[in-house]
């Protein structure tokens, strides 16, 4: 019954019906919830109609089953890590890509992914971003509890401090792995740049 479905909702996909591929997917997966193939396509299904969130629901479903019932299915990592992408949330995307990579180290699709992710935070790290990007950037990053948990952390205002102030003399904070990866999210998030 659910690789009926499944073979439908495909069909229906193949031939732009995305909403109807979305009912048959939604419907295979009644059948067979531990079936990660289906989150994953219709996830594509809700990715097509531009329903990022639901689509991105769906992808970490994928991932999360692949996870669990195979292991070596790098297209739920392609899939949840291109809607983070679009999302703009690239530094998740990037741990996405990744993990996927990790599992497929030769996989293009992850890897462009991967590249792209990379380049968009560069625009923000490097100063390249305008102004209003930069404040769109900062203010969805701000909703984000991990940034707001680095922000009020006082070593890491210490930290951010000495590099306002003595930037030559805060150097020696970036021998320090645990602050590196607090600054390099930080960097992510748009809420300091690197120049």
């Amino acid at each position: 019954m659910a690789d009926e479905l499944k073979a439908k909702g495909n069909a229906a996909f193949s031939s732009g019906n995305f909403e109807e591929a979305i009912t048959y997917f939604t419907q295979a997966i009644e059948v067979d919830p531990s079936n990660h193939v289906l989150y994953s396509n219709r996830s594509a299904s809700h990715a097509s109609l531009k329903d990022y969130g639901a689509a991105l629901e769906d992808a970490q479903k994928a991932a999360d089953k692949c996870i669990e019932l195979k292991p070596d299915f790098a297209k739920g990592y392609s899939r949840k890590g291109a809607l983070q992408f679009f999302m703009k949330e690239w530094d998740k995307a990037i741990e996405t890509y990744q993990k996927g990579l990790a599992l497929e180290p030769d996989n293009q699709e992850l890897k462009d992914g991967l590249q792209r992710a990379i380049d968009a935070i560069g625009r923000f790290a490097s100063g390249a971003a305008s102004a209003e990007e930069v404040k769109d950037r900062q203010n969805r990053s701000m909703a984000d509890p991990e940034v707001q948990h680095i922000l009020k952390d006082p070593i890491m205002q210490n930290v951010l401090r000495d590099f306002q102030e003595d930037p030559r003399g805060a150097q020696k904070h970036l021998g320090k792995p645990e602050i590196m990866a607090k600054i390099n999210k930080l960097v992510a998030a748009g809420i300091i740049q690197v120049k």
